[in-house]
């Protein structure tokens, strides 16, 4: 029988090591100081919600870096995750736009862009899908670019 979904949020004191380690060295950095006071804190909840869903799914390895534990897969299981809890489209919007922001914040030399809520949400959970354009000359470029396009 399936575990309950969490519904836990748990707070930086709570993330893996290196997550809290990265996030309290770019507290300071221009693109936090440049969020507004509500967005913060939003953004710390949206990403324990996405620690705490892959700790729940048995899917956390805290030796990983933030963006090596952001893949297709995982991603996949947690938009499933947030379905199975009932969540909107709005709702899962959001909270994959909280994602990205912290993951900007924590890796900020790394591309999130093919997190896209948008782009996410159309592809039915498939995250390896190519978007269908009825035209071949993409058929040839990494998956990646693909899903960029």
């Amino acid at each position: 029988m399936k575990a309950p979904p969490t519904r836990r949020l748990l707070p930086v004191s709570a993330w893996p090591e290196v997550d809290r380690r990265l996030w309290e060295a770019a507290a300071s950095g221009r693109y936090v100081t440049d969020l507004s006071r509500a967005a913060l804190p939003a953004i710390v909840e949206g990403y324990g919600r996405w620690i705490s869903v892959l700790a729940t799914l048995g899917r956390l390895d805290e030796s990983l870096r933030p963006r090596d534990r952001v893949t297709p897969d995982a991603v996949g299981a947690y938009l499933a995750e947030l379905r199975a809890q009932g969540n909107s489209p709005r709702t899962i919007t959001t909270r994959l736009s909280h994602l990205v922001s912290a993951l900007r914040i924590l890796e900020p030399q790394h591309s999130f862009t093919w997190l896209h809520p948008r782009q996410l949400l159309r592809t039915n959970d498939d995250l390896t899908a190519t978007p269908k354009r009825g035209d071949a000359q993409w058929a040839d470029w990494p998956p990646i670019d693909r899903r960029l396009w």
